[in-house]
């Protein structure tokens, strides 16, 4: 991708980010990234605007395109009629019966106009009762364990349930009389073994504070937790600002657990069999145990029913299907899920057993910061970097802001370079030209939180967020 449709799609980006509930930009940014062949980027942004204008034939146009399947035909179009309709049939067998004398011929069978069907995204179900429609499930206890204490399988033996998996191409044992599919490779949602733990998230103390509490804690003595009552029921959904370290988090805690993790986008689901899909994940999952599942951008898929597009309601009925049957089939499996919009998210996840807990990740701490400048640094000739100082003017930067810092004050050096033919280590002063031209991402984000806060929320559910603001008032 050249650097001018790089900057074209920055530029769109960040307007985006600033307007999020306009579709039209959306739409706008998708189009340009799938003329780009990035799909996958694509694909949350049209998911998003059809939740915001179900009826956009714009972005429906779109989702085909992205999801590599033919245009809906429009559903105004009539039937073309067989070849040879209202002619009459050559005389060879076999033979159409002979008109009576003083009538017509008899016309080729065509369905009416009416009867058109409405037409949807291809591979995606009509309005009505879709194949693979199913009714909400009534919440139940959701994740959780047995009073046998499940946790004893989660460490880190590779010989315990969730050892290696089959040789690549293996087909794993079918699961009998349960009407799914037919039984899962192992490459159809891969797992990893994830070896980054909490010791390796630099800063962030209360955020790991509140995972060890929420998760990680009870789980590692059965003991305590039943003591003080304490229940691994329910995922975790982690929201913030884009760019702050939500997936790395994820995977994280899943080294913490010993467990393997599934890391699954939007992208991954919607492609025209988005409900076997989500049945299929969660299964790959359950074969892999201990596991954790982690699905990113979660409002592009499970936003408000009521507000999104007919074909995307059973994806998240089924969603909803499989995680109040955690319980009762899936332990050791533990969902996670991250988003920028938790206020988008359908009410029906975050209820007890699905989503319930809620946590906030802010933007990068300075000790962070620091971390993340290092470590950006790492391989790249520099000299006389002060990382904490850099840290203390970099404010409100998320780790992906820290990142192009970084890239920016390495590009000057490199031109430099190029200038004089003699490789020239980035110094301080490449930074301070850097910190001159750019400003945090956060910003947008925040507005729209604080107003989410102010305006929008009465039952408690984002108060950690009210106090970081609160005690971020100067960021704009």
């Amino acid at each position: 991708m050249d650097s001018s449709r790089e900057q074209l799609i920055a530029s769109i980006t960040a307007v985006v980010e600033r307007s999020p509930s306009d579709p039209v930009l959306r739409l706008h940014l998708a189009e340009i990234l799938l003329d780009g062949g990035d799909g996958a980027a694509a694909i949350p942004h049209i998911a998003t605007a059809l939740q915001q204008d179900p009826a956009s034939e714009k972005a429906k146009e779109l989702m085909s395109k992205a999801l590599g399947t033919p245009a809906a035909p429009a559903a105004s179009a009539a039937p073309t009629a067989p070849a040879g309709a209202g002619t009459q049939a050559p005389p060879q067998p076999p033979s159409p019966p002979t008109p009576a004398p003083g009538t017509q011929p008899a016309q080729s069978a065509q369905p009416p106009q009416d009867a058109a069907p409405q037409s949807a995204p291809p591979g995606m179900p009509q309005d009505g009762a879709p194949a693979d429609f199913r009714p909400e499930p009534a919440g139940g206890n959701g994740f959780g364990f047995s009073e046998g204490g499940g946790t004893a399988t989660l460490t880190r033996d590779e010989g315990a349930r969730g050892g290696d998996p089959a040789p690549s191409g293996a087909v794993l044992p079918p699961l009998t009389g349960d009407g799914l599919p037919d039984p899962l490779a192992d490459d159809d949602f891969p797992t990893e073994r994830e070896n980054t733990t909490l010791a390796d998230v630099a800063g962030m103390e209360k955020v790991k504070e509140r995972i060890n509490a929420a998760f990680l804690m009870p789980m590692r003595n059965e003991e305590l937790r039943k003591a003080f009552s304490k229940s691994l029921r329910g995922g975790l959904l982690l929201y913030g600002p884009p760019g702050c370290g939500k997936t790395y988090i994820a995977r994280a805690i899943a080294g913490e657990m010993g467990a393997r993790f599934l890391y699954v986008s939007v992208a991954d689901i919607l492609d025209g069999k988005s409900s076997r899909n989500v049945q299929a994940l969660f299964r790959q999952a359950r074969q892999y145990s201990p596991c954790v599942v982690f699905m990113d951008e979660l409002d592009a898929m499970g936003g408000r029913r009521g507000n999104m597009a007919s074909w995307l309601r059973p994806v998240v009925t089924q969603l909803l299907t499989e995680l109040d049957s955690v319980e009762e089939d899936n332990e050791g499996v533990f969902f996670l899920a991250a988003t920028n919009h938790p206020w988008d998210i359908d009410s029906a996840l975050k209820r007890p057993g699905r989503l319930d807990r809620m946590l906030f990740v802010p933007p990068p701490d300075e000790k962070a910061r620091a971390a993340i400048v290092g470590m950006e640094l790492k391989d790249r000739p520099s000299a006389g970097i002060d990382t904490a100082k850099i840290a203390k003017h970099t404010d409100g930067f998320s780790g992906a802001d820290i990142t192009h810092l970084v890239e920016s004050a390495a590009e000057r050096a490199m031109l430099d370079s190029a200038r004089t033919g003699a490789v020239r280590p980035i110094g301080m002063d490449d930074f301070r030209a850097a910190l001159g031209e750019l400003r945090p991402s956060t910003g947008p984000w925040m507005e729209t939180a604080r107003n989410m806060v102010e305006f929008g929320s009465a039952d408690g559910a984002y108060d950690e967020l009210a106090d970081f603001i609160r005690r971020h008032r100067s960021w704009r």
